[in-house]
């Protein structure tokens, strides 16, 4: 479905004639929402896939966070994980939760790897 002229000047009420009819075209994201996988391999991995999926955070932080917080922190990137259809769903019986903090020295190196190691 594309966009409309009303829902354009809702979203951005003082956009110019020529931003209303540039963006006519645009198709509406809400519309397509998993449509599908974010990557055409997921699906494949899902039903070759028998075994819990192995997923490891590697959390590089200048301050360390306490075990609760760490599992925490990375809640939301594990639910991208779900809704890029990576990893089926992320209850203990689908995937085997790994969360592990090391320290950095500068704030520039501060980061989280995520690793998924299918079975």
């Amino acid at each position: 479905m594309n966009v409309s002229e009303r829902r354009i000047l809702r979203l951005f009420p003082n956009a110019s004639r020529s931003f209303v009819e540039a963006n006519r075209s645009v198709r509406d994201a809400e519309s397509e929402q998993d449509q599908a996988p974010a990557l055409d391999q997921a699906t494949q991995r899902e039903t070759e896939s028998m075994g819990r999926v192995v997923v490891r955070f590697t959390c590089f932080r200048v301050r360390l966070l306490d075990d609760d917080n760490v599992k925490a922190s990375v809640k939301d990137l594990l639910d991208g994980l779900r809704h890029a259809h990576l990893i089926r769903d992320d209850s203990p019986r689908e995937i085997q939760l790994e969360v592990e903090q090391r320290k950095v020295a500068c704030p520039d190196f501060q980061r989280t790897e995520i690793e998924l190691i299918y079975p």
